[in-house]
C-alpha cells in the first residue's frame, strides 16, 4: 500500500476508531481536508485534534468522519477532495487551513454540488456567490472584516506610513488590495512591500529593506508559525515601530516559537482568542466554556482558534442537518441541497469566530462587532481595552 494511503488510514483510525470508508445507510458523511505535514501543519494539527472531539451523532444521524492529510499541497488537496466526494460519498466537506489549498477545494465542491465549510480566511472562498461559490460557506471572518479595525488602530496611533511583508501568494495580494481601498481617506500610505515563501527560515534581506524605508508601522500578512520569521528578523535588526499581523497568528505555537520577539505584536482577531478577557455572562465566553475543557482534558493544552473553527463547524451542522433531512436522506442531492440552504439562511448565530448572519449574497456574514484588538503580553494574547 502506498505510504499516503497508510497515512490516511492511520489518521482516520486514530481519530475515529475505524478506517476511512463509505457511510452506511442513514449515516452522515463529513469529509475533511487538513494539513498534518508541510508549512500549514501548525494550523492543521490542532484542527485535526478538534475533529476528534466532534460528536458521533448530529441531527439523530450517526456521523462518518473521513479525515485526510493535504500535506499543505494544492495538488494533494484537490485529489483528496475528489476522493472524499467520489469514493467516500461526503455529504459535507470541511477544510482547509491555508489560502492556496483552501482555494483548491472550492471549484471541486461547487462542481459536485457539495456544501463546503471553508476554514480559511481569504474572501474569495465564498465571494462572489456564483454558481460555484454558492456551495461554500466561510467559518472564518473575511480579511476585509478585520481590515477596517486594523486601519483604525493605525490611525488612532498616529501612523502615517506603513510597510507590508507577507506570504508571496494570494494572501499578500488580498491585504495590499485592502490597504489600497481603505487608506486613501485616512492620509496614511504604504511605502514598501516585501514578500517571502511560507517555508522560509530567514527574511533578513526583506526586513532590512523595510527598515530602510522607515515606516511608522509594519503589517505582517502572514499566519501561523511562519509569521514569526519576519517579525523576529524585524525586531532583531532594530525595528522599534508598531508590528501588526493578520489574524492567522492567533496560535499558542506562534507565541511559543516567537518568544520575546513577538511580545507587543498587535492583531485584530476573533473573540475566542481572548475569551477569558470577555464578560463571563456573554455569548463568546459561554461558547468557549463548552469547547475548551474537553480539548484541555484530551490534549493537555489550550486549544488555538484554528481548533475552535471545528467547534463552529459542529454548531452549524447541528443547525443545518435537520433541515437537510426535511428534503432527503444522506447520500442524496436533496439532502445536500437542504444543508446548503440552511447554511445560507443562518441568522444571528454566535460562534467562536463571531456573530454570523448569512444571505444569498454573503456566505461570510460576520458582524464587525465580533472583531477585537489584542496584543501579545507576557506570553499570551490579551484584549486591548
Amino acid at each position: 500500500m502506498p505510504r499516503s494511503a497508510w497515512r490516511t488510514l492511520f489518521l482516520t483510525a486514530a481519530i475515529f476508531g475505524a478506517a476511512a470508508g463509505t457511510a452506511g445507510a442513514g449515516e452522515l458523511t463529513v469529509g475533511i481536508n487538513l494539513p498534518q505535514t508541510g508549512p500549514g501543519s501548525s494550523f492543521g494539527v490542532p484542527m485535526m485534534n478538534a475533529v476528534s472531539l466532534m460528536p458521533p451523532t448530529i441531527g439523530g444521524l450517526k456521523v462518518n468522519y473521513v479525515a485526510l492529510d493535504s500535506r499543505t499541497d494544492v495538488t494533494q488537496t484537490a485529489a483528496n477532495t475528489r476522493k472524499l466526494i467520489s469514493e467516500n460519498k461526503a455529504d459535507v466537506l470541511i477544510g482547509e487551513a491555508v489560502t492556496p489549498t483552501s482555494l483548491a477545494m472550492v471549484p471541486i465542491a461547487g462542481e459536485a454540488k457539495t456544501p463546503l465549510l471553508a476554514t480559511s480566511a481569504i474572501k474569495s472562498l465564498a465571494y462572489p456567490v456564483d454558481d460555484v461559490r454558492r456551495w461554500s460557506f466561510k467559518i472564518v471572518p473575511d480579511d476585509d472584516t478585520t481590515a477596517p479595525p486594523v486601519v483604525k488602530y493605525f490611525a488612532d496611533k498616529g501612523v502615517k506610513t506603513i510597510g507590508i511583508i507577507g506570504f508571496n501568494d494570494a494572501y499578500l495580494q488580498v491585504w495590499t488590495g485592502l490597504f489600497d481601498q481603505l487608506l486613501p481617506p485616512t492620509g496614511m500610505k504604504v511605502i514598501a512591500v516585501e514578500s517571502f515563501e511560507r517555508s522560509a527560515t530567514s527574511t533578513t534581506p526583506q526586513a532590512l529593506k523595510l527598515i530602510a524605508a522607515k515606516p511608522d508601522a509594519i503589517f505582517v500578512a502572514a499566519g501561523g508559525t511562519p509569521a514569526v520569521v519576519p517579525i523576529r528578523d524585524l525586531r532583531q535588526r532594530g525595528f522599534k515601530g508598531i508590528i501588526l499581523a493578520g489574524h492567522g497568528i492567533g496560535l499558542p505555537d506562534f507565541i511559543d516559537r516567537g518568544g520575546k520577539d513577538v511580545e507587543g505584536v498587535v492583531m485584530v482577531g476573533e473573540p475566542f482568542i481572548v475569551w477569558r478577557d470577555l464578560p463571563a455572562d456573554g455569548p463568546y465566553h459561554k461558547l468557549a466554556q463548552k469547547f475548551v475543557p474537553a480539548y484541555q482534558e484530551k490534549f493537555k493544552a489550550d486549544p488555538p482558534i484554528m481548533a475552535a473553527h471545528l467547534a463552529d463547524c459542529t454548531t452549524l451542522l447541528e443547525m443545518a442537518v435537520p433541515e437537510g433531512l426535511k428534503r432527503g436522506q444522506p447520500g442524496t442531492q436533496e439532502f445536500k441541497d437542504g444543508i446548503r440552504d440552511a447554511l445560507e439562511n443562518v441568522k444571528g448565530l454566535y460562534l467562536n469566530n463571531g456573530l454570523l448572519t448569512n444571505s444569498a449574497t454573503n456566505h461570510a456574514g460576520y458582524d464587525p462587532s465580533g472583531e477585537f484588538v489584542m496584543t501579545v503580553k507576557d506570553g499570551a494574547f490579551h484584549l486591548v481595552k
